[in-house]
């Protein structure tokens, strides 16, 4: 169970700008220092005080955007169902910071990632953006027959661009093999786990070290449910809530699965 520490707060927010891009959910609120203070891969429990909302919260990562704490979510659920209908001036309650941030180097870091898992990745461009730290992105997609991409996709590419991240857009069918044309020097990665079995081959046999945000459903997002369990090569199950940022190498990835 994770353990809860001073700095995380429960806090009732007020939500300036409410979004909907291409499918994507962009909150825009008011936070206090402690989530304000929080780093890449860090996330909040948020839940809508509107009649009729969940009575759980959803787990989404912090990015900061300004002065403002942004949620950025793919409406995938009832709870993010709920969520994508806010209003500007709606109150929201918040439970963090979670979990633990990426520890990187200053030096050259690949980020690899997909459109569902678009919240940690592109945080963690941003603040490597604002430092200054070098920084590539390999981001997936699956093109349509004609080699398309959906505009969903180059919106996303688009906010890992104004990071200063050089960005390469790669069908994610042809991951493994981009993966081992870049040949980076350390990988911070998170997508489904489709992609990531494959990353994790190449990272494997070329020797890449490398991080990855896993996600699973999250009920309580401290533990206590045990709903967020994972499985690991050592043969261990690990609930994931209280550092979703783990080794490249320690995860059991399965092929064409959605966690990751």
């Amino acid at each position: 169970m994770v353990d809860i520490q001073d700095k995380v707060v429960e806090v009732d927010v007020t939500v300036h700008e409410a979004r909907i891009e291409h499918g994507v959910g962009r909150l825009f609120l008011s936070a206090p220092p402690e989530i304000r203070a929080a780093r890449a891969g860090q996330y909040v429990m948020i839940r809508s005080l509107r009649a009729g909302g969940p009575l759980l919260g959803r787990p989404l990562t912090i990015l900061h955007s300004g002065g403002h704490l942004e949620l950025m979510y793919n409406i995938v659920g009832e709870g993010t169902r709920h969520l994508s209908t806010t209003l500007p001036g709606e109150v929201v309650q918040l439970v963090g910071p979670l979990g633990r941030p990426f520890a990187l180097p200053d030096t050259e870091v690949t980020i690899i990632g997909d459109a569902g898992h678009v919240g940690t990745t592109l945080s963690l461009a941003r603040e490597r953006g604002e430092a200054k730290r070098p920084t590539r992105v390999i981001f997936t997609g699956t093109p349509d027959a004609a080699g398309v991409y959906p505009a969903a996709i180059h919106f996303l590419v688009g906010e890992f661009e104004a990071t200063g991240a050089t960005v390469d857009l790669v069908d994610e069918r042809t991951i493994a093999e981009a993966v081992e044309t870049a040949r980076p020097a350390l990988i911070a990665a998170g997508a489904s786990d489709g992609i990531m079995a494959k990353v994790q081959a190449v990272a494997d046999r070329l020797a890449i070290p490398g991080f990855v945000a896993l996600q699973a459903p999250m009920a309580c997002g401290v533990g206590v449910c045990q709903a967020c369990v994972r499985h690991f090569r050592d043969g261990a199950m690990r609930i994931i809530c209280e550092t979703p940022i783990v080794d490249l190498a320690a995860p059991v990835f399965a092929e064409g699965g959605r966690h990751g």
